[in-house]
């Protein structure tokens, strides 16, 4: 099965990615990222593959469990060449350390990949728009009116495991939620 790790947003954060989201592909024809279904969240851990997911769940837990949640503020656009817009999501320093445990946790699992975007060379993101090479420059121009800042936290890892694939677009589900500072019997919410 393969699996991949974000962090979800609640509240408003996630309410203006979803706006956000539909607004651009409707406007701008690039329904990729809506079609995609997946609420708003930045990326902890990139894709990984395994038929055995109970050692990456037991190091979820007790990392979740020993940590606290972490501020960070999301705003700002970017992009990735003009294939990809995005909102930047930055960390405190509180938060770049306790992703840094993350990964150094994660690196325990010597047959866990790591591409090139993983580990210290992820930039954290929140993914608005993909495919839109084609309307980039009016995308690009339209968005310094829709730009806000948020204050947020870095207060959970999400498992998703890819459930599916339909018209070419990978379809993940929430396998199982982490929420930081919590016990193994908390209830954690996943995203809708």
């Amino acid at each position: 099965m393969r699996y991949i790790l974000p962090c979800f947003f609640a509240g408003p954060v996630r309410e203006y990615h979803q706006a956000l989201v539909d607004e651009i592909a409707t406007r701008f024809d690039v329904p990729f990222t809506r079609r995609q279904a997946i609420p708003a969240h930045f990326t902890l851990k990139y894709h990984f593959d395994t038929a055995d997911i109970a050692p990456v769940e037991e190091l979820l837990e007790a990392f979740a469990r020993a940590n606290r949640p972490t501020s960070l503020e999301v705003g700002g656009f970017r992009h990735f060449d003009e294939d990809v817009v995005w909102v930047n999501v930055a960390l405190s320093a509180a938060a770049r350390a306790t992703l840094a445990a993350l990964h150094a946790v994660l690196r325990r699992l010597a047959w866990l990949p790591w591409g090139p975007h993983d580990g210290e060379h992820l930039r954290p993101h929140m993914t608005v728009a993909e495919y839109c090479r084609p309307r980039f420059a009016d995308l690009w121009a339209y968005l310094p009116a829709r730009e806000r800042h948020f204050n947020a936290v870095f207060d959970n890892v999400t498992l998703l495991r890819q459930v599916g694939e339909e018209d070419g677009i990978t379809r993940w589900g929430v396998y199982r939620a982490f929420p930081f500072g919590a016990g193994a019997d908390a209830p954690a919410t996943p995203p809708p």
